[in-house]
């Protein structure tokens, strides 16, 4: 699925020429990041929908089952990463509103899209620093293999105080499957449950990110209205109309 933005113009004009090259500059990443999730997403969804088909891909050559496994942990990852990019250039132009008054919109609309992925920095910090969360997770922790079970789907473990220990092998040789249950809690350090992206929060919760078009459609309806805002303020749109991605 596809998404377009529509710039009315190919630049900003202001008094301030800086700002106005500054803030364009901000908007085109913006657009960037938004298309790269759309990418992203795509591409997970159609890895996902494959793996549920029990099919196999290729892609300029042999991919084994492993490799093509991963696929849909780093486009799921590089979905969420994108849409953190666009929450970070909101935070720029809120820096600029506090030098140069923007559009209301701007603020209204980060509001919004921080209302509707309150999580989402957190999902960032866990993807790039997962090491961190396991290590937290299991500092003062053992796991007593006499206690694993396994079923078809997924293994069942307790933790234990005594009994066999992992010893010198590490904690990935025994969980590297998508989803643990520990106990009576579920743990992931990055894996999938139906259409959902799960990961090890900071505070140890078990983090669910939707992996769906619907949040596109409404991260496009705020940039689109971010974009637009800017031509009915002491900002004005110049050049010719552009419609993103380009074709070209």
């Amino acid at each position: 699925m596809n998404f377009e933005l529509t710039f009315a113009g190919s630049r900003l004009e202001h008094n301030n020429h800086f700002i106005a090259e500054v803030v364009y500059d901000i908007l085109d990443h913006m657009a960037t990041s938004f298309f790269e999730a759309c990418l992203a997403l795509n591409l997970a969804l159609e890895c996902i929908s494959i793996e549920v088909n029990k099919e196999r891909q290729t892609r300029e050559g042999y991919v084994s089952n492993e490799m093509f496994m991963r696929q849909k942990y780093l486009y799921a990852k590089s979905y969420i990463l994108s849409l953190n990019n666009i929450l970070d250039f909101f935070e720029s132009l809120k820096k600029i509103n506090s030098v140069v008054r923007l559009p209301k919109e701007v603020s209204s609309e980060a509001k919004m899209f921080n209302q509707h992925f309150p999580n989402l920095k957190e999902f960032r910090d866990s993807i790039m620093h997962l090491g961190d969360r396991i290590q937290k997770k299991y500092k003062t922790q053992d796991i007593d293999l006499n206690k694993v079970k396994r079923n078809s789907r997924q293994p069942m473990m307790e933790m234990g105080k005594s009994g066999n220990k992992i010893g010198n092998k590490k904690i990935g040789d025994f969980l590297n499957t998508d989803l643990k249950i520990i106990g009576d809690e579920l743990y992931s350090f990055g894996g999938f449950m139906d259409y959902k992206f799960h990961i090890l929060l900071k505070n140890g919760d078990l983090g669910e990110f939707n992996l769906n078009f619907e949040n596109l459609v409404f991260v496009k309806d705020v940039l689109q209205s971010v974009i637009n805002s800017f031509d009915n303020s002491s900002f004005k749109w110049k050049g010719l109309k552009q419609t993103r991605p380009f074709d070209h």
